[in-house]
Formats: structure tokens, C-alpha cells, sequence
């Protein structure tokens, strides 16, 4: 509540706010000064001791609205061009903190929409592998252990993408090794099939040279048979005809 008598005064300060006579600290007599309401809660209330017999508009005023500005942002307050738009400093903090998240929310929306717009980097690919020398030494010793020879291939089990898993290496370059130094890619596999369609083929030989022999045997039979008829018959026509 204003104190002081006729203190207020048509100007620049008594346009924002209350003017006339406030405490100076705990000081029971009043002094001219200003009372500042917050436009936004009913709390928000500041009293300030004014040093000045100045009235009326005038450059003086000026310098004390300034003044009084100043003090009242250094207590936390943002003075605003009219008295609904001043604010206290709880209520001046919580604006600067509400408008602080909604800029970083909206950073952080801005930088996830760059990230889901932005092109895909292109992949470097990377050069081929290249066989080095140690490489083409391990893998020639165990193609040495492994491969029987150029007949049989590869021994029980053993294949050039076997190889180079055990090894840890392309299989491009096991099967190079191979045929520039063994052969061909064989295993026990394949020799097992040709020896087994080997074997099919000599039993089926041997069946049919038995059923063969079996009917050379009877054709000779009958043969022989067909003969003896034959002499039987001539003798039976030349009793007959007595020649």
C-alpha cells in the first residue's frame, strides 16, 4: 500500500507502477519510491526507494526509469512495456526455463529430421584381400597333408572350402593353389561313386556272361540233340525205302 501523501505524478514511472511512499528497509518512515506488480501471479510484488523530488515529464524522468529498471533486473525481474507484462523473478525463471526446453526441444526435432533427410553415406568398400606369402606357404602345407594325389583328389573328408575354413582364407585361393600344384578338386566321395558304379558294371558283366555260357551250353544241347534226330530220321527213311 502506498504511503506519502500526494507523491504520485503523471510520468514515465507512474505509467508501470505504483508511486509513492515505501519503507527503506526496516526503517518505520516512508520515502518516495515505486511498488512493481508481477502481470502474471497475484505474489509478485516489489517496493523501491526512489531518491528524487523531480515532476512532471522530463529528461530527468527518463534517468530515473532507467534507474529504476536496472535495479529491478539485477533483483531478478523482467520489466516489461506495461504493467500486465512484468513479471516476478519466480514467475520470470520458470518462462526462461519453459522457453529454454522448447528451444532445445526443438533443436533436438531439428537435428532428428536433418539425420532422417540427410543421405545415407556412400560405403567405402574395401580393396580385396591379397594372398601374402605366408599365406600361400600355409596353404600349400596342408594341401600336402591333405591332398592324396592327382588320381584320388582330396583325402577322406577334405574339400578346398574346408580348407579355407580351417585356414581362414578365401576359398578362390585354395582351389589357385590346387590346380596350379596337385590337381583336380577330387575326394574320397566321387572316387567312392565311380568305384561303386565300376563295381555295378562288373556284376552286371558277369551275370550276363553266366546267362551266356548257359545258353551256349543248352544251344549245344539241343544241337546235339537236333543231330541225333537227324541221323535217327535218315536211318528210319532208308528202312523204309530199302536205299
Amino acid at each position: 500500500m502506498a504511503h506519502g501523501g500526494n507523491n504520485a505524478r503523471p510520468s514515465l514511472t507512474n505509467k508501470l507502477f505504483d508511486y509513492g511512499g515505501v519503507r527503506r528497509g526496516d526503517s518505520p518512515n516512508y520515502v518516495r519510491g515505486i511498488t512493481i506488480r508481477c502481470g502474471y501471479c497475484d505474489a509478485g510484488k516489489q517496493e523501491l526507494p526512489v531518491n528524487s523530488m523531480a515532476t512532471g515529464f522530463s529528461e530527468s524522468d527518463k534517468v530515473e526509469l532507467n534507474w529504476i529498471t536496472d535495479k529491478l533486473v539485477k533483483m531478478g525481474w523482467k520489466v516489461g512495456n506495461t504493467r500486465m507484462h512484468h513479471r516476478c523473478p519466480r514467475c520470470f525463471a520458470a518462462a526462461k526455463a519453459a522457453a529454454l526446453q522448447r528451444s532445445q526441444a526443438h533443436e533436438i526435432e531439428k537435428k532428428g529430421l536433418e539425420l532422417v533427410m540427410a543421405p545415407a553415406p556412400t560405403p567405402i568398400s574395401k580393396p580385396p584381400r591379397e594372398m601374402q606369402r605366408e599365406d600361400r606357404r600355409i596353404i600349400l602345407a596342408k594341401l600336402e597333408e591333405v591332398y592324396v594325389d592327382e588320381r584320388v583328389g582330396y583325402g577322406d573328408g577334405w574339400t578346398d572350402q574346408r580348407i579355407a575354413d580351417d585356414l581362414g582364407v578365401p576359398r578362390a585361393w585354395v582351389a589357385t593353389l590346387r590346380q596350379e600344384n596337385f590337381g583336380e578338386e577330387k575326394g574320397n566321395d566321387q572316387i567312392k561313386e565311380l568305384v561303386a558304379a565300376a563295381d555295378k558294371l562288373s556284376a552286371s558283366l558277369a551275370a550276363a556272361d553266366t546267362a551266356y555260357r548257359a545258353a551256349a551250353k543248352e544251344y549245344e544241347r539241343l544241337a546235339d540233340a537236333a543231330r541225333r534226330m537227324g541221323t535217327d530220321l535218315e536211318a528210319v527213311r532208308k528202312a523204309l525205302t530199302g536205299k
